[in-house]
């Protein structure tokens, strides 16, 4: 047997990790603006009267994806359904910006609940002192 000849086959490289949706969202935002996708969701954008609401995004939409034929056995990529995933997935997009600046909004409420607090229990001292100061009279 001569070296450096084998029977196996060489691995293949392995694929790399997906970006994280963090990582997609950071390079929309680095985007120039005269990336050619923009001009793409602008002339959408003009063409579409939908909102962006969340009530507008179902999770159980996102997660079927395009419909299946199942007589051809394969994925049924009209326009229509492609804008439609399309949509969704800029909805979700949206809701988890929206996600991810929630634990600050709330770290706010909660600092202005916390202070609110302090001030009523400061005005219920007062108001038991002063109702004390009335009965002792």
């Amino acid at each position: 047997m001569v070296l450096g000849l084998s029977n196996k086959a060489s691995p293949l490289p392995l694929r790399p990790d997906p970006p994280t949706v963090q990582q997609i969202i950071d390079d929309v935002h680095s985007a120039k603006d005269d990336d050619i996708i923009f001009d793409i969701l602008k002339s959408k954008n003009e063409d579409s009267t939908s909102s962006s609401k969340v009530e507008d995004f179902s999770m159980d939409q996102a997660a079927a994806g395009p419909s299946v034929n199942k007589e051809e056995n394969r994925l049924d990529t009209s326009s229509h359904d492609v804008e439609t995933v399309y949509k969704q997935a800029v909805n979700f997009l949206e809701l988890t910006e929206q996600l991810i600046d929630a634990p600050e909004a709330l770290r706010h409420q909660c600092k202005k609940l916390l202070s609110a607090k302090k001030e009523l229990s400061r005005a219920i001292e007062n108001l038991k002192q002063q109702s004390e100061s009335v009965r002792s009279q």
